[in-house]
């Protein structure tokens, strides 16, 4: 895989363009971050992928563009023998040419940002990451607690164990976690056990973005629906499950007294 860095020009584009999705249509945001993300991994693999159209006008050796897919913007780089360095992150519908040819910063020397990713990171949690989990978890769910009248159930998961036996990614900002989701794989769905996101980080994506890779983690298992399931009570939350097209299966009546509202959506798309 070929080494990618980006400018901290490209970067300011890139968080330009997020705070103008965020403030217009917030429920696309992470769609774009997930659409940038795979256009530098698909240019780490082939650094030759983007149209060099513009290094002709320009004249300008190694110059590619990659179009987002479903967004007008484009990634803007240098093709180089071991690298490739993203210049800008442009709309396309803006004078292209001008914009690069008359940037006093883009074409020249650049500093350069370390990490390759577009905002938070979404990684596989440790063993390590069970106290921080647990705080993630507690934050969001304590409001509910007067609510329902007792603690719901993930702020009662041991999640050393929980990390060990079930699929748990979280969201890191600067090192520290923000957001988190837990996955069970059964034969014929995938269950999420927990999404949390912490209160300060809430509203910005992050419960979508978690929402769409669990269609991933379910498509990579072979498995066509998603599940999940929450406390009646907890209305605000099946509201928001059913926006992002969850539907209720049926009801549970537990022994405590509690009613467990079931939900599930299909898997959009798999590549069987």
């Amino acid at each position: 895989m070929t080494e990618v860095r980006r400018s901290r020009r490209a970067d300011a584009d890139i968080r330009k363009a997020l705070d103008y999705l965020l403030a217009e249509a917030p429920e696309q945001v992470s769609a774009m971050i997930d659409a940038i993300e795979t256009a530098i991994g698909r240019m780490a693999a082939h650094p030759g992928i983007g149209s060099p159209r513009y290094a002709a006008l320009l004249e300008i050796p190694g110059l590619r563009h990659w179009t987002l897919p479903k967004f007008p913007y484009g990634l803007f780089y240098l093709e180089y023998e071991d690298r490739v360095e993203i210049l800008r992150f442009l709309h396309m519908k803006r004078d292209i040419a001008d914009s690069l040819a008359h940037d006093p910063i883009g074409l020249k020397p650049f500093e350069i940002t370390a990490e390759a990713s577009i905002g938070p990171v979404l990684r596989r949690a440790t063993a390590a990451d069970a106290d921080a989990i647990a705080a993630v978890t507690d934050a969001p769910y304590a409001k509910w607690v007067p609510i329902i009248g007792r603690k719901p159930v993930p702020m009662m998961v041991d999640y050393a164990v929980a990390v060990r036996d079930h699929l748990i990614d979280v969201l890191e900002s600067d090192g520290t976690i923000i957001a988190l989701i837990e996955l069970v794989p059964e034969p014929r769905c995938l269950v999420i056990e927990n999404i949390a996101v912490l209160p300060a980080h809430a509203g910005r994506g992050h419960g979508r973005r978690l929402m769409a890779h669990a269609d991933r983690v379910a498509a990579d298992h072979r498995l066509g629906r998603v599940r999940l399931y929450t406390n009646r009570k907890m209305t605000r939350n099946i509201s928001l499950y059913q926006q992002l097209g969850f539907a209720i299966d049926h009801e549970e009546v537990k022994d405590d007294g509690r009613t467990i509202v079931h939900m599930s959506r299909s898997v959009a798309a798999i590549d069987r």
